[in-house]
């Protein structure tokens, strides 16, 4: 069934959970904590307040604050079906992508009337990616409606060009391989959004999309309407299709 997080402050949150490389090796095993922690590969610990994996959950009027971890620093899901509405996702930090929350390979995904403030990716010296601060969605098929994006910032070491910001706000990527090519569908709707004075710092020439950066490829669709951009630094919105500041914009990506 279902699991229901509804009206709860998660805050604190500073390990996350192991990458899980496969699955509980018992039929009898439930998908707790623990239980994932121990089957993981090393690709680092991921959601430092709420971490989701193959499972249906819904979170409703929650407040995710200051959390952190290697990924998905305030929510990390993977393969998941989740209904996300009226939460705020604040100040939280990953080492790579998703500050706020990353999203991988997850169907059915809304993300509804929720706010996005103050969220950051900080990678090491040596880590040459800082991907959506506010949100990074890789994959899947995800609805994002009516939320603000506001002041999240990308930041790396680095300012050369092999070291790549994209998406201050947010970074939507329906690119895969393999499996992950065919097994999954990959299309994003974005609607009814505001991104307002998010980040990639500092500049190099390969940021991109200060507020909005989207890449797709085959028949993978993004598509954005009703939705504004404006003071997102060094752009508002990659491609820069149309007026990004102007009211009630249709843009499609096929």
């Amino acid at each position: 069934s279902d699991r229901v997080l509804r009206g709860f402050t998660i805050t604190g949150g500073s390990v996350g959970t192991r990458y899980p490389g496969t699955e509980p090796e018992c039929e009898d095993c439930d998908d707790s904590r623990d239980e994932i922690t121990e089957i993981g590969s090393d690709e680092g610990y991921l959601g430092g307040g709420i971490f989701v994996y193959r499972t249906p959950i819904t979170i409703d009027d929650c407040i995710i604050i200051s959390n952190s971890s290697d990924g998905g620093g305030g929510l990390f899901a993977r393969e998941a079906k989740a209904i996300i509405t009226n939460c705020k996702f604040l100040s939280n930090t990953s080492l790579t992508n998703g500050g706020g929350m990353q999203l991988n390979h997850s169907e059915d995904v809304i993300v509804k009337d929720c706010e996005f403030s103050g969220n950051q990716t900080s990678p090491s010296d040596t880590s040459p990616y800082s991907f959506g601060a506010g949100v990074h969605v890789f994959g899947g098929k995800v609805s994002v409606d009516g939320c603000l994006f506001n002041s999240n910032k990308c930041t790396y070491q680095r300012s050369e060009a092999g070291y790549i910001g994209y998406g201050g706000g947010l970074n939507i990527s329906l690119t895969a391989s393999g499996d992950m090519a065919t097994n999954y569908q990959r299309d994003a709707t974005v609607t009814n959004c505001s991104f307002v004075s998010n980040q990639i710092v500092p500049f190099s020439v390969t940021s991109q999309g200060g507020g909005l950066r989207m890449s797709s490829s085959g028949s993978n669709s993004i598509t954005i309407s009703n939705s504004n951009a404006c003071i997102n630094t060094p752009n508002n919105v990659i491609p820069a299709i149309g007026d990004a500041g102007t009211e009630g914009n249709e843009w499609l990506i096929d």
